[in-house]
């Protein structure tokens, strides 16, 4: 068998075979029932004629024991809107499943749940395809495999290299019409359940993926396009809020400052203008806060002349003055008798305002004294 490396491809596989198999009507099985045999089968596989070498069958007893019995294949819509299966449409399993060598097939005992339905409605069925007519039903296994373009003898082949077992049992079911034209005696056919669908795309390459779905890679680069752009747009968004959030917060910083600055620059010419107005320190104090609150220099300056005015025309306390010449709050000792006494007397001056000034002439001491100059 002359082998093509790089043709290995994962396949659906499907063969139809009568119904073969000695009746127990007690248990309601079917045993020795031929399930797939070696050599070339009937069907074709992209146009080669696929072949079953005996050694893969024999290592694929274990994809059949156990094998699930459904009446009829579910359709499109019942695989949509019941995937799990239904659990009534089970009928039984396969047991015992073994090679044969003198038949060179896997052969297995079909074994059905004693179920009323089964023992009145289709258990007969069954028993007329083997002893009647044996494509009266027939056998679809739900499967999948691995082919490879070969050559088998002169003859171009789709060589099966493996029958896959999935997580789950594999399904051989009881259908009407076989999915290669054969009837109630074998079948390896793909189902339109997800089981057989995602066990095949476990299985299967990426190359062959890729060269069964050539529209696919151009979706998947559009959508990892779009997946790079959301992405960018993001993180695009994600720097931009950051962004905002910056510029925000800056805002709110400058604002503040200016306010601080604004008060500062208030407050330094609400003290200009205090100091410049020789308005007592108390009346500063007092004076200040509502300088803080005025709307603008004019209205500080309106404040300070208000003041002003109010401090000139208010009653000053007397300010005494000790005899080294600072402030006291000691009143001076009255100028005694005595001393007018001697100014007059002396001077003929009645108090110390009558004494002439420095520079001032006879006529003006006159004139300032009330006396007349000479008499």
């Amino acid at each position: 068998m002359d082998k093509t490396k790089d043709n290995t491809r994962v396949a659906v596989l499907s063969e139809s075979l009568f119904l073969e198999g000695q009746v127990d009507d007690e248990r309601m099985a079917i045993k020795g029932v031929t399930l797939i045999k070696a050599g070339f089968s009937s069907n074709s596989d992209k146009g080669r004629k696929r072949y079953y070498p005996a050694e893969v069958l024999k290592n694929s007893i274990q994809a059949f024991e156990g094998a699930i019995v459904h009446v009829n294949h579910p359709g499109r819509k019942e695989s949509e809107n019941l995937p799990e299966g239904d659990a009534l449409g089970v009928r039984g399993w396969y047991e015992n499943v073994r090679w044969d060598n003198d038949s060179q097939s896997l052969k297995g005992d079909q074994v059905l749940v004693d179920r009323e339905s089964t023992r009145k409605e289709l258990w007969p069925i069954i028993k007329a395809a083997v002893s009647q007519k044996p494509d009266l039903v027939e056998l679809s296994i739900n499967a999948g495999g691995r082919v490879n373009a070969s050559k088998v003898g002169e003859v171009d082949a789709a060589v099966v290299e493996a029958i896959f077992k999935g997580d789950k049992p594999n399904r051989v079911d009881i259908v009407t019409a076989g999915a290669a034209g054969g009837s109630y005696k074998n079948a390896l056919m793909a189902s339109a359940t997800d089981d057989l669908t995602d066990l095949l795309l476990k299985e299967m390459s990426f190359e062959q993926w890729r060269e069964s779905n050539p529209e696919f890679m151009e979706r998947l680069k559009n959508e990892m396009k779009t997946a790079r752009d959301t992405e960018a747009l993001r993180e695009s968004t994600t720097k931009n809020e950051d962004l905002t959030k910056e510029i925000t917060r800056l805002k709110e910083e400058l604002q503040a400052n200016a306010t601080a600055l604004g008060s500062y620059r208030r407050a330094e010419l609400a003290d200009r203008i205090l100091f410049d107005s020789a308005l007592p320190a108390r009346i500063k104090q007092e004076v200040r806060k509502e300088l803080l609150e005025a709307d603008g220099e004019e209205s500080m300056k309106k404040i300070i002349m208000r003041e002003q005015t109010k401090y000139k025309e208010s009653p000053k306390p007397e300010v005494h003055i000790s005899g080294n010449g600072t402030r006291t709050n000691d009143k001076p000792a009255q100028t005694t008798a005595p001393a007018n006494q001697f100014l007059e007397s002396t001077f003929g001056l009645r108090s110390s305002a009558d004494v002439p000034h420095d520079g001032e002439t006879p006529e003006q001491w006159a004139a300032r004294t009330n006396r007349n100059y000479g008499a």
